[in-house]
């Protein structure tokens, strides 16, 4: 606060908290106002991130050969110092680990629904929008539609070569939302599961003895697995 009331802070390298305080000197906000706001961005994510971490880590302990070639991806570009931090670059080297954290999130969106509200009626197969207020989309129901992906049901990171997302509408796959009102987030939750992963996938080896589609999840506001996700953990 003393720093930005200084000019120290430059405009183009201001953080979202910058701009709260702003709002606060403009009399926008009050101090809790913005105490909340911290705890969203902060804390609100957590849950999201780390039932997409689960469900990635699942998804590649039941399908080996896909798991290994993620690992083969993070020794070329981190080498095979195990404690190598990553950088911004080898972030974006790491393509096909992507790829599989974007297919884990086809299969298990960690958000199962979105929320929206009509602006207009529209006339639908079962009755008049105009009776309708607010609807939930089911985010996993559109993971799932054969006409968009053939193989719905196995895990194929390839869903997401460049080839093939261009064969598809933009709100095909929507984990995040989509429009206006995307979660804010994405980014954050992008890089943070391609860090942990890259972490974890060179120190350790998952395995599965179930089948992918035998996991059972509970739709709540966060997709959870009903009674765990377990997995054989090896050293590697």
């Amino acid at each position: 606060m003393e720093a930005l009331e200084r000019g120290e802070v430059e405009s183009n390298k201001r953080a979202f908290l910058d701009m709260l305080l702003e709002l606060k000197e403009n009399n926008s906000l009050e101090e809790e106002d913005i105490r909340e706001e911290v705890d969203t961005f902060m804390f609100g994510g957590h849950d999201t991130i780390a039932a997409g971490l689960g469900w990635a880590v699942w998804c590649l302990a039941c399908n080996p050969e896909i798991q290994e070639r993620a690992y083969q991806e993070i020794i070329q570009v981190l080498g095979n110092d195990i404690d190598r931090e990553l950088n911004r670059e080898d972030i974006g080297k790491l393509v096909y680990l992507e790829r599989c954290i974007k297919e884990s999130m086809r299969l298990y969106p960690p958000i199962p629904f979105v929320g929206r509200q009509l602006q207009s009626d529209f006339q639908c197969d079962i009755a008049m929008s105009q009776f309708i207020i607010d609807i939930l989309v089911s985010l996993r129901y559109f993971s799932l539609l054969r006409k968009i992906y053939p193989q719905a049901l196995e895990f194929d990171p390839d869903n997401f070569l460049p080839e093939r997302i261009a064969t598809r509408h933009a709100y095909d796959y929507i984990p995040f939302s989509a429009g206006p009102r995307n979660c804010i987030g994405q980014k954050f939750a992008q890089y943070e599961e391609k860090i942990v992963l890259s972490w974890l996938l060179r120190r350790f080896r998952f395995e599965s003895d179930e089948p992918i589609a035998s996991q059972k999840f509970a739709a709540e506001t966060i997709l959870r697995p009903v009674n765990g996700i377990k997995v054989m953990v090896y050293r590697r």
